[in-house]
């Protein structure tokens, strides 16, 4: 067993449906951070692919890390503006999660925050917001342009300083 396994304690949270009682010893909930691909959306994973195959890398190299490794800025830009190609495309497809709009109805309704930290561009998380959670406030959204990006937790970390926790 790992030591995050063993140090970390279980935490548990006041229900959402009663009001929040202050000396409880039960944690508010603050907010809920989303990723988009199979969290917000259902998963489109094809576009893996088609990324590590236009930029000629096997399935074991990390999109971004080898945009970034890349020696020369056009390059990396080169190389960016092939993926948001890819995923510019696959926004057409884009399907919302069973559920999404009465969760988020939901989470609305109880004032509860809510972020997006994801891998992609702000295109395809904008599609999303406006196609199917028009009126739902998400903030604030982290995209592949925050550096260094997921699975780094400066992102979430963001997220929480924005919120003041």
């Amino acid at each position: 067993m790992s030591n995050i396994t063993n140090n970390t304690s279980k935490r548990f949270f006041a229900p959402l449906k009663e009001p929040f009682a202050a000396g409880s010893q039960l944690h508010k909930l603050e907010g809920v951070v989303f990723d988009m691909d199979g969290t917000l959306c259902e998963p489109q994973t094809y576009m893996f692919t088609l990324m590590r195959r236009t930029l000629s890398i096997p399935k074991t190299v990390d999109i971004l890390e080898h945009i970034y490794s890349l020696p020369t800025a056009s390059a990396q830009t080169a190389a960016m503006e092939s993926i948001r190609a890819i995923e510019q495309e696959a926004m057409a497809s884009q399907v919302a999660q069973p559920g999404l709009t009465s969760l988020m109805s939901y989470l609305d309704s109880k004032k509860i925050r809510k972020g997006i930290c994801t891998r992609n561009f702000d295109a395809p998380v904008n599609n999303l917001l406006q196609k199917f959670l028009a009126g739902s406030v998400f903030h604030p959204i982290v995209t592949r342009e925050f550096r260094p990006p997921k699975p780094d937790p400066a992102g979430i970390l963001h997220i929480a300083k924005a919120w003041g926790l």
